[in-house]
């Protein structure tokens, strides 16, 4: 395989692992969403009602930036990430979702 060749092979598995990853990511995402007790838990957590577990605490770290700054230090796919699950939030938690808001 000649070197030109061997470079843009390398570049499309480098994108499929990207894409492999990412679309990972989300459907792990979209499970957690699924899960009442684990979303409920996230909330008491970033509420601060109760413990926080690793997840919580990204999540509280993360907020400002995400709700004052347009997620100005997320790359494309945690931007996206914000968006599904502020719109998660505003649709299946909407009383919850506003006590964020005011608290962050």
């Amino acid at each position: 395989m000649s070197t030109k060749c061997s470079y843009y092979f390398l570049l499309v598995l480098v994108a499929l692992v990207a894409l492999s990853s990412r679309a990972s990511a989300q459907s792990a995402i979209d499970s957690m969403l699924q899960n009442r007790a684990f979303v409920e838990r996230q909330i008491s957590c970033i509420t601060r009602n109760g413990p926080c577990d690793p997840i919580g605490k990204l999540i509280i770290r993360r907020l400002p930036d995400v709700l004052h700054n347009n997620c100005s230090s997320c790359n494309p796919f945690e931007k996206q990430a914000a968006e599904n699950l502020i719109r998660f939030m505003q649709q299946n938690y909407p009383q919850e979702w506003a006590r964020i808001r005011s608290i962050y």
